[in-house]
């Protein structure tokens, strides 16, 4: 729509943010949270989330798109630290609960996120809409990541 991208080009974007994520998640998550800790890359990635969602929202260009998968894959950090912080917090017995309540909240994440993206793109995009704002989709959800940074800042840091 903002692009004038073709299916060709969008499969290109998507290919590209797979292959920059896979190298992210199976090179460098581990290294980075060893480094930086899991609390601190945790709040890092959050923040990062919630900036590269602001920025996707205001790209104006394909390229900026592509400028910013980097960014986007690395704010992908904060899921895998948080899930070993609180696999820290849970006896062994109890560590089946925890994943399988994690990806209980994943799934319905996974089902509403792009529902509600669509109806807010309808909403804010084309000849139709309310006002012309495309990137709402985008500004919604770094208001949920900035929600979530602030929750996981407010939380009691309890150690292992």
């Amino acid at each position: 729509y903002r692009y004038g991208w073709s299916a060709f080009d969008v499969g290109l974007s998507l290919a590209a943010f797979g292959v920059i994520t896979s190298v992210v998640q199976g090179l460098l998550v581990g290294g980075i949270i060893r480094h930086l800790g899991e609390w601190r890359a945790a709040a890092i990635s959050l923040a990062l989330e919630a900036v590269v969602l602001v920025a996707y929202g205001l790209a104006n260009r394909g390229w900026m798109i592509y400028a910013l998968l980097g960014f986007s894959s690395l704010a992908g950090i904060a899921m895998p630290a948080i899930n070993a912080m609180m696999s820290h917090q849970v006896d062994d017995d109890a560590q089946g609960e925890l994943q399988g309540a994690i990806s209980g909240l994943m799934g319905i994440t996974a089902i509403l996120s792009p529902a509600m993206a669509t109806q807010l793109f309808g909403l804010f995009a084309g000849k139709d809409a309310v006002m012309e704002l495309p990137g709402a989709p985008f500004f919604a959800a770094a208001i949920v990541a900035l929600l979530a940074l602030l929750a996981f800042l407010a939380a009691p840091r309890r150690r292992a």
